[in-house]
């Protein structure tokens, strides 16, 4: 997100460079809900915010470190608009995680 530099190439020619502000949603209060740990062992939430944001989950075994030093996990996807879905792929391997959904 930010401004962004664009040239077009047609037919190997060069338009001219403009520069645009590429934006994303502003992400909102998130609101956690389903909360589950499956048979498998894997941790699971689901959770509403705005319609396209970028949002990721970090999570850490350690509250006292700071929220920079959190580990980003993969696995949120939006699976219709505002509403998201996160699993943890790494539970079933490890104890007990605190975790964080943040703009990214």
């Amino acid at each position: 997100p930010g401004q962004t530099l664009v040239t077009v190439f047609v037919n190997g020619a060069p338009s001219i460079g403009a520069i645009f502000n590429l934006g994303v949603p502003f992400p909102s209060p998130t609101l956690i809900e389903n909360v589950t740990k499956g048979t498998n062992g894997l941790f699971h939430f689901s959770f509403t915010n705005t319609p396209g944001a970028v949002l990721g989950v970090v999570a850490t075994t350690n509250l006292g470190l700071p929220l920079t030093n959190w580990t980003p996990i993969t696995g949120v996807k939006e699976l219709s608009p505002g509403q998201f879905q996160f699993t943890d792929p790494q539970t079933a391997n490890s104890g007990w995680r605190f975790y964080c959904v943040r703009a990214m």
